[in-house]
């Protein structure tokens, strides 16, 4: 096993406008296999492990079979799969409220004990390198200031790699040990820029639902700086995946074939955007 990821929610969102969607697929593991499903080569094995009831939804299950995610890491419990309101405001908020009864065994459901999963997952419970946070909850742990500080303050912690989500401002990707550092904008913050010039060029479309973006940027940079050990190309790798699920209500339809073909060139136009940056002494 390459990469594994945790938690699984069934998610039922209502939207700014008011309208509703029911039973999407959602939670952090899902959102983060697509992100490195869409870079992994095909020999690349990316698994999923969360606790799940008989209750699953059928159309959940094929789309991790779809999509080529190992789901030999959810494992069947007695209590119903967890199921929770989305509520997106429009100026980005989103409020969870759980529809199921929560207690300490949701979190057992969202992190089952390593010992509990097949020992391909297990290897992997133990390696962690990358520090990932939006600047929210940055400001959270190590207290407010500009992102460049907010960097610094959490490599000083030990993160060898650090990288800060900053929405539709894109993220700032850091290594520790030489300071290289790289802003990377958000995609479509940079084809707004450029839409009468690539109009036509890619097949694009607008910005629907900012849910799981993180997520997905995440297991995109991670597969794309464990192939690479580039951090420049692991954040536009982000950011390109990201733009994918940002497109779409719940997570993006099969095949994969498609986001992999278009990855490719979002790739092309995003480059020439990214910007060296250079950490404060």
């Amino acid at each position: 096993m390459d990469m594994v990821t945790f938690t699984v929610i069934v998610d039922d969102i209502v939207y700014p406008d008011g309208h509703s969607r029911m039973a999407f697929l959602g939670g952090g593991g899902p959102q983060t296999a697509f992100g490195g499903k869409i870079w992994a080569d095909k020999t690349d094995n990316i698994g999923i492990a969360s606790g799940i009831g008989s209750d699953f939804p059928c159309p959940c299950k094929k789309w991790l079979e779809d999509m080529g995610i190992d789901s030999s890491g959810l494992l069947m419990w007695s209590s119903p799969t967890l199921r929770a309101w989305q509520i997106l405001e429009l100026d980005g908020r989103r409020t969870q409220v759980w529809r199921v009864s929560v207690g300490d065994e949701v979190w057992d459901m969202l992190r089952p004990p390593l010992c509990s999963l097949p020992m391909t997952y297990r290897a992997l419970g133990s390696a962690g390198n990358i520090f990932s946070t939006n600047e929210k909850e940055a400001a959270s742990l190590v207290g407010p200031g500009s992102p460049l500080e907010m960097i610094e303050r959490i490599a000083e912690l030990g993160a060898e790699v650090v990288t800060l989500r900053r929405g539709p401002s894109g993220s700032i990707v850091h290594r520790s040990d030489t300071r290289e550092t790289w802003e990377i904008p958000a995609f479509h913050t940079i084809c707004t820029m450029l839409k009468s010039s690539i109009q036509g060029e890619i097949m694009m479309e607008d910005v629907v639902d900012p849910t799981g973006c993180g997520n997905t940027f995440c297991g995109a940079f991670l597969i794309g700086y464990w192939k690479t050990r580039d951090l420049l190309i692991a954040g536009l790798w982000g950011s390109i995946a990201a733009s994918f699920m940002a497109e779409y209500e719940g997570l993006p339809p099969p095949p994969l074939s498609h986001w992999r073909e278009q990855a490719q060139v979002r790739l092309d136009i995003l480059r020439p955007y990214a910007k060296k940056l250079h950490m404060p002494q």
